[in-house]
């Protein structure tokens, strides 16, 4: 989420990196045995909407008071 909201650049850090990770969690998910991908998934979902209530929307509400401000 963060990412995406730094239109896919963030500290080091960007898109190819974050697919290649998901890529790796659900890979790890078919092929070990006492991994069961629901739970990454879950994480997935959950974390990517507690990062927009915490960080997406205050970010997107500061660019808009910065829009308005120009």
């Amino acid at each position: 989420m963060v990412i995406l909201l730094h239109k896919g650049r963030y500290r080091g850090m960007n898109m190819q990196r974050m697919l290649f990770m998901l890529f790796l969690c659900i890979y790890e998910g078919f092929t070990s045995a006492g991994v069961d991908n629901a739970g990454h998934i879950g994480g997935l979902l959950t974390g990517t909407a507690v990062t927009f209530l915490l960080y997406g929307i205050p970010f997107i509400y500061e660019q808009h008071e910065k829009q308005e401000k120009s």
